[in-house]
């Protein structure tokens, strides 16, 4: 019971938990809260093109991404560094 539990941690962790979010709630929401949306890791590179399809001020997001990338190595995620603006 315990390798299942681990193996179910390991696969689970392997999902980009933040990109689903995002999708689901720009896909079945109105107004989503895009404060939340903002906050979450690993989904500024999807919120980059749907602000630029709904013509929405995007400088939030690219500012937060030039901050990251000009953190010291160890201090950064490797995401940031991989996604285009």
């Amino acid at each position: 019971m315990v390798w299942t539990a681990f193996c179910v941690l390991v696969v689970s962790s392997l999902i980009n938990w933040s990109w689903i979010v995002t999708a689901y709630n720009i896909s079945h929401f109105s107004n989503p809260d895009w404060k939340y949306l903002e906050s979450l890791d690993y989904n500024k590179e999807l919120l980059n093109k749907i602000y630029i399809e709904k013509g929405m001020d995007r400088t939030n997001i690219v500012e937060k991404v030039y901050t990251e990338r000009a953190k010291p190595f160890l201090s950064k995620s490797l995401y940031i560094e991989t996604i285009s603006l």
